[in-house]
């Protein structure tokens, strides 16, 4: 699970989120549809951690991996593809068993 709680995010004088709160739960399919600088992107940076927000808290289960496909304008022929994958791993009791 991804939860975002209060959450604002600023760059410079344009404000793309303020106390925006959601959360992403475990084998669901999410999207973001909005116009270019709405903060798309930067959700999925905040996800990753390689952006920092403003306010509020991000919080992601232990178990969960994460990983993206960043944008690439040219290889698409001036379509943006942008793709974030996160699985949450089960544990392994360490037996040898497969087991929790």
């Amino acid at each position: 699970m991804i939860h975002f709680s209060g959450i604002s995010k600023q760059h410079g004088p344009q404000i793309l989120f303020r106390d925006a709160s959601f959360q992403i739960l475990p084998g669901s399919r999410s999207g973001l549809v909005g116009p270019n600088g709405a903060g798309k992107t930067s959700i999925f940076r905040l996800i990753m951690g390689e952006e920092e927000f403003d306010a509020g808290e991000i919080t992601k289960a232990r178990n969960i991996v994460c990983g993206y496909f960043s944008q690439d304008v040219g290889a698409s022929g001036g379509h943006i593809s942008l793709r974030v994958n996160c699985t949450v791993r089960r544990a392994d009791s360490g037996d040898g068993s497969g087991h929790v």
